[in-house]
């Protein structure tokens, strides 16, 4: 699984075409803020929010695996 790649920030975008209002929605932005459950989820998840990720993403790696990959 490949790192996630930002798109470009909307002050490049500014300083490109100099206009001074943008909405940016080309990276997964959204007008109406995070869904209730995305709220939900994180604030249940607060309490271990001082662990660090597992780097090569192991046991994510086998969950989507065998979700999406046996038949």
């Amino acid at each position: 699984m490949e790192s996630y790649v930002p798109g470009r920030s909307i002050e490049d975008v500014q300083k490109e075409f100099g206009t001074k209002k943008w909405i940016k929605l080309a990276s997964n932005e959204n007008l109406l803020g995070p869904s209730p459950k995305a709220i939900a989820a994180i604030q249940k998840e607060l309490p271990n929010i001082y662990f660090y990720p597992e780097g090569p993403c192991t046991v994510l790696r086998q969950a989507l695996a065998e979700k999406f990959c046996t038949p």
